[in-house]
């Protein structure tokens, strides 16, 4: 087995692990014993990798939250697009960014609750927010949303109702379809609350 390999599949393991430890345990109360020990890969090999567990789980987050970005790059225009709900049409950045939550569900569902990571949630916040600030000055030359409300609120309001949905959906016993979120995602972007609520007749 080639080294890049072996490496490859070492930290595969160790990340499965902390999946595992995160099953009866907080982030916080984790430690390295406990990684080696649900992996079978001994301290000294962990050490070769990682400085501690802080560091493999910056590690971890960091190539989550890269993939994630460079997602958010492919389709933005169609994610803001009222005529491709219409048509039917599917964002692929909601096609992505909901494909590659699914390829990481576990370590994604531990990191993102409430015994995970505090700090990764407001990172990914952050992440979609200067997304979709940033595509906005592209198409309208101001990176503003309605005048009416201040920028904070709104960004807020979109933000998390689309964070909402992920973490509502990687805590579902039975999980939906990608197909089934991305459609939740893209109708949910351009309906507003009330309509949410089909009073109307």
């Amino acid at each position: 087995m080639k080294k890049a390999e072996q490496t490859a599949q070492t930290k595969q393991a160790l990340t499965a692990s902390l999946i595992t430890v995160g099953r009866k345990k907080t982030l916080a109360k984790v430690s390295v014993a406990d990684l080696t020990r649900a992996s079978g890969i001994s301290r000294g090999t962990f050490y070769l990798h990682y400085l501690d567990k802080d560091d493999l789980v910056a590690k971890v987050e960091a190539s989550l939250l890269g993939d994630l970005e460079r997602g958010l790059d492919i389709g933005m225009d169609t994610a803001m697009d009222p005529n491709a709900i219409v048509s039917g049409k599917q964002s692929p950045l909601m096609v992505n960014m909901v494909h590659l939550i699914n390829q990481r569900r576990d370590i994604c569902q531990f990191l993102l609750s409430p015994v995970g990571d505090p700090s990764l949630l407001g990172r990914v916040a952050k992440l979609l927010r200067d997304k979709i600030l940033g595509h906005l000055a592209e198409l309208k030359g101001e990176a503003h949303f309605i005048h009416d409300i201040p920028d904070a609120y709104v960004s807020q309001i979109i933000v998390y109702g689309i964070i909402d949905i992920i973490q509502l959906w990687l805590n579902e016993p039975q999980p939906r379809s990608e197909a089934e979120i991305v459609d939740i995602l893209m109708k949910t972007r351009f309906l507003s609350p009330y309509q949410l609520l089909a009073l109307e007749k």
